[in-house]
């Protein structure tokens, strides 16, 4: 009788790699990958602060996306009292479609007198499943008609972005 001096080394179950799902087990590999299609539609876009504006990450075609029900809420981060309005800016990367080729309902707004440390939240459904599949993103910005115009990341910050897709 003969000694099996084979190693067995163990691979982890699950690992994420490059947007992909494999599975592995031992000796024998199995992966299941996704095709790219299937893969964005699992990322709803989030809001992050850029420079001038809140823009959504990942770029995924927002057709694909259907309906996105935008809820963001930004933080006064300046001295100065806000006079937030039920106005905003909202529009796709790259092509910059906006209303009223961008269907928005509005379903709530933070509106008024919102001094420092107080939260802005909004609150908006737009239908996107007619949009091009260039476009990849939205780029977003509040109004204040007290001293700044439009509330941006340098005056206002993100205190959460939990967009819903489907």
């Amino acid at each position: 009788m003969g000694i099996n001096n084979k190693k067995t080394v163990e691979k982890p179950l699950i690992s994420r790699r490059n947007f992909s799902l494999a599975i592995w087990t031992s000796p024998i590999v199995a992966a299941v990958v996704l095709p790219s299609h299937a893969q964005s539609s699992l990322s709803c876009p989030q809001f992050f602060e850029n420079t001038n504006w809140y823009e959504t990450t990942p770029e995924v075609p927002l057709s694909q996306l259907g309906q996105i029900r935008i809820l963001l809420t930004i933080r006064n981060d300046t001295t100065d009292n806000f006079d937030v309005v039920d106005q905003f800016q909202l529009w796709t990367i790259p092509s910059v479609i906006n209303a009223p080729t961008l269907p928005v309902t509005t379903n709530s707004i933070t509106t008024g007198i919102v001094a420092p440390n107080e939260t802005i939240s909004y609150d908006l459904s737009v239908d996107v499943s007619g949009l091009p599949d260039t476009e990849v993103a939205f780029g977003f910005r509040g109004r204040d008609n007290n001293l700044f115009g439009n509330i941006r990341p340098n005056i206002a910050s993100i205190v959460s972005s939990n967009n819903e897709c489907g």
